[in-house]
C-alpha cells in the first residue's frame, strides 16, 4: 500500500538566508515500515527531506546528520526534529555575521517598593523594598536581511545548556532585553561596573550585619549612635 505525499506550510530560511522565517510548503511523505520478526503489524511513519540549502550550511560547519531526512512515527515529532535541524542551520549562519556585532554592556538598576502580605490570612504586613542591580556583556547588531531588526546576542559560553554546539550565540528574548540599558563596551566601563557590583556586595553585607540580627538591645545601641552611622548616606551625593 502506498500513500500520497502531502504538504504542510512551515517556516524555514530562504536560500541565501537573508530571511529566516519564510512560509514554505514542505512535502510530508507517509510510509509504511516493514514488518518485523516480533510484530506482524505495519507501522506508519512520516518522512521529511531536509532542503539542500540547509544541508549545505550544516556540511560547511561539519555538523553530521545520520540521514538527509527526518522520520518519525508521529507527525508532530517529525516536524519538531525537522525544525530543530533548521534552527541549527540558522544558528550556524548567524555566526558569519558575528564579527559585525558590537560588544555592549547591558545594565539594569531598578528600585521598587510595594505592600507585603501575610499569605496565610492575606493581611498587609508593612512595605517591602527591593533593589536590583544587574549587568553583563552582550553583542548588539542592527542590520539588513536576517538581522533586519535590532537584536541582542548573549555569550554562548555562559549558557546553561548549549544544545546547538559551540557556534551558537543565543539571542536574548525581546522582553528580557528591553529591561536593560545598552551601553557601548569598553574595558574601563566593564571594570567600573565590576567595582559598583563589589560596592553593592559590601553594602549589603554591612546592612545585614546591622539589621540581620536586630533585637531590642541592638536597636537601642544603633539609635544611640545614629549620628555616627554613615552607612546609608554613602550614595547621598550621587
Amino acid at each position: 500500500m502506498k500513500f500520497e505525499p502531502f504538504e504542510l506550510t512551515l517556516q524555514i530560511p530562504n536560500k541565501d538566508f537573508s530571511l529566516t522565517s519564510v512560509l514554505t510548503s514542505i512535502k510530508i511523505i507517509p510510509e509504511l515500515s516493514e514488518k518485523t520478526l516480533s510484530s506482524s503489524d505495519y507501522k506508519m511513519t512520516f518522512k521529511i527531506n531536509i532542503p539542500k540549502h540547509i544541508l549545505k550550511v550544516l556540511e560547511q560547519y561539519e555538523f553530521k546528520l545520520d540521514n538527509l531526512f527526518v522520520r518519525h512515527e508521529k507527525l508532530e515529532e517529525a516536524i519538531l526534529a525537522f525544525q530543530n535541524i533548521i534552527q541549527q542551520a540558522i544558528n550556524f549562519k548567524s555566526t558569519e555575521n558575528f564579527e559585525k556585532m558590537n560588544k555592549v554592556l547591558m545594565v539594569k538598576f531598578k528600585q521598587s517598593k510595594s505592600p507585603a502580605y501575610d499569605n496565610y490570612n492575606n493581611t498587609t504586613a508593612g512595605m517591602k523594598q527591593n533593589c536590583v542591580f544587574q549587568w553583563f556583556n552582550a553583542y548588539h547588531i542592527v542590520g539588513k536581511g536576517m538581522f533586519g531588526q535590532e537584536h541582542i546576542y548573549l555569550d554562548p559560553n555562559k549558557k546553561k545548556h548549549n544544545s546547538y554546539g559551540q557556534f551558537h550565540y543565543p539571542r536574548a528574548g525581546e522582553a528580557f532585553a528591553k529591561e536593560f540599558k545598552i551601553i557601548p563596551w569598553t574595558q574601563e566601563r566593564e571594570d567600573f561596573l565590576k567595582s559598583i557590583e563589589s560596592g553593592f556586595d559590601s553594602l549589603y553585607a554591612k546592612l545585614e550585619n546591622y539589621f540581620g540580627n536586630l533585637d531590642e538591645e541592638k536597636i537601642k545601641e544603633l539609635m544611640s549612635k545614629k549620628s555616627d552611622i554613615k552607612l546609608l548616606n554613602r550614595w547621598e551625593n550621587l
